[in-house]
């Protein structure tokens, strides 16, 4: 069996297609699909919203089963209240019977690999977004997602085979945006900054608990970008994705 993992969807479902999928797995199905945030499917303030419904009905007639990480651009008002159920290995938000929603800081087993999970960014079009409408500020984990993130890679003795984030640590901004990241706290450096998200800093943090020697890969999504590269610091591979899939035979 196999398992795809791709990018950012905002709630556009079309690369999902059997034709697809079946290429991405020479000519057979995955068994799971995981996406990178920005989901786009639990994101209407109607939680009623017809065509959402329809989306996740067709996936769930599909022969995987779709696994989202959390983004920034997500309605985290409506995915925190969706029941919150053990679901290979650690808790999972419930969307439907086949398609879930990955809770920041858990380990998950998946064919028999393991994959910590962490999402969240800060949006940079903030600006242009409607609170509460358009924009969550839950977007950014907290300490308590952080602490449970420790917690869960202790239990496992910092030994996860992949990373999957939304956005990543700051090697791998510094590739994507072409540009140092600038990651302190005073404010006139905040101000300066080309690209500023705290999210970034609390990945870092964490990275620290996880043991690099067995750590295989490392997904993100967030940048809309294709790039696989290792890291100038760590050595490992980064995996930023957007529309491609990469496949976990």
């Amino acid at each position: 069996m196999s398992i795809l993992v791709t990018g950012d969807t905002h709630g556009d479902m079309r690369r999902f297609n059997n034709q697809n999928m079946r290429q991405q797995c020479d000519g057979e199905y995955p068994s799971h699909v995981l996406i990178a945030g920005d989901f786009g499917l639990v994101y209407s303030t109607n939680p009623d919203d017809r065509l959402e419904q329809e989306l996740v009905d067709w996936l769930d007639a599909k022969p995987w089963e779709t696994i989202a990480l959390l983004g920034n651009h997500e309605n985290y008002e409506r995915a925190y209240a969706l029941p919150l159920m053990e679901h290979l290995g650690a808790p999972m938000y419930r969307v439907s019977e086949k398609v879930w929603l990955m809770q920041h800081g858990n380990v998950y087993t998946i064919e028999g690999r393991t994959f910590f999970a962490f999402g969240g960014a800060a949006s940079i079009d903030r600006a242009s977004r409607k609170d509460r409408l358009s924009w969550w500020e839950e977007e950014v984990p907290t300490r308590a997602d952080v602490d449970r993130g420790v917690r869960s890679l202790a239990a496992v003795g910092g030994k996860v085979d992949y990373v999957i984030t939304h956005t990543a640590p700051r090697e791998a901004v510094d590739t994507v945006i072409g540009k140092p990241l600038i990651l302190g706290d005073a404010g006139r450096e905040r101000e300066e900054a080309q690209f500023y998200d705290p999210t970034v800093a609390l990945l870092m943090e964490l990275r620290g608990h996880i043991d690099l020697g067995t750590l295989k890969e490392w997904f993100f999504g967030h940048f809309h970008t294709e790039a696989v590269f290792r890291g100038s610091v760590t050595g490992f591979l980064y995996h930023g994705l957007y529309m491609d899939f990469a496949r976990i035979r």
